[in-house]
């Protein structure tokens, strides 16, 4: 931990600084870095630059799937919005069915309407 708390380490000082500058909590950091140092054992200082290694990468790939989950949600969300100004744009108000409900039963289970078709139509366009 002498590398971590002293800076020594410059990859674990700049993550400890990108972890400020994201709002995520250094000490969780620490205590996985902890974990691993205990887990593990590094018997000397090339094995502890390994045990950190590890767990900066340990790091790195929860938040870019935390980040990967995020940008999803809002496509998501960019996509529905995006569905339901063109429903409106060309006068489909009736369709109120949530994307989430479409993608559950599917179009063929909406009642008929010039909305359903519509979204066919657009799912086939896309197809082709």
């Amino acid at each position: 931990m002498n590398g971590l708390k002293h800076g020594l380490s410059s990859h674990a000082r700049t993550l400890l600084e990108s972890m400020e500058a994201l709002g995520e909590n250094p000490s969780e950091f620490q205590d996985l870095l902890g974990s691993l140092i205990r887990s593990l054992r590094p018997a000397n200082a090339a094995e502890m630059i390994l045990v950190e290694d590890v767990a900066s990468l340990i790091w790195r790939k929860a938040r870019l799937d935390r980040i990967q989950q995020g940008l999803c949600e809002q496509n998501l969300r960019t996509l529905e919005r995006e569905r339901q100004r063109r429903a409106c744009e060309v006068g489909l108000e009736s369709v109120d069915t949530s994307q989430a409900e479409v993608l559950r039963s599917g179009l063929r289970g909406l009642k008929d309407s010039p909305g359903k078709f519509s979204e066919m139509m657009v799912c086939l366009e896309s197809l082709r």
